[in-house]
């Protein structure tokens, strides 16, 4: 199906792909088992299903909560920002706590490349050692890091006792 004017519709059914060129309305459901591409805007104030692939050239705006089920997000972005101050990582999906001790690490990897090989950094939360470390050179398995080399941190100022301080 393609259309190429502006419309509203209450639900939208379609087994095949669908194309719109122009703005679209859906009061209710788009469902569809094919491709489906956007030029412009689209508004759907009730459920939308897709069995295969949603292409936006342009800004697309949602409303409410997305949810992704899937094993992997792709942002292919210049810059990243986000209003929120505090990101949630390694919870329930519904941000709800855990109820048990998963044996994984929280944190960032960080990918750089020495002009040699590609390597992976790491700052995060080590669940075994019970600590906060700095990688500079770690593998991940099944979201537990294993430390290849500690690496440096540079700051100004350092807070606490001091007891475990050396060299």
């Amino acid at each position: 199906s393609t259309v190429n004017t502006y419309f509203t519709i209450s639900a939208l059914s379609t087994n095949g792909s669908l194309g719109v060129y122009r703005a679209a309305t859906l009061a209710n459901t788009l469902s569809t088992t094919g491709n489906v591409t956007f030029s412009n805007t689209l508004a759907v104030t009730g459920n939308t299903i897709l069995s295969n692939t949603l292409a936006v050239t342009g800004n697309a705006t949602f409303n409410g909560n997305v949810i992704v089920n899937g094993t992997t997000i792709y942002a292919n972005a210049t810059s990243l920002t986000i209003k929120d101050p505090i990101i949630t990582a390694g919870g329930d999906v519904s941000g709800a706590p855990l109820t048990n001790n998963d044996g994984k690490d929280r944190g960032l990897i960080l990918k750089y490349h020495t002009g040699v090989d590609p390597v992976d950094a790491f700052m995060g939360w080590d669940d075994s050692n019970g600590e906060f470390g700095v990688g500079s050179n770690v593998s991940v398995t099944g979201e537990v890091v294993t430390w290849n080399s500690y690496g440096n941190l540079r700051a100004n100022v350092f807070f606490g006792n001091g007891s475990g301080l050396t060299s």
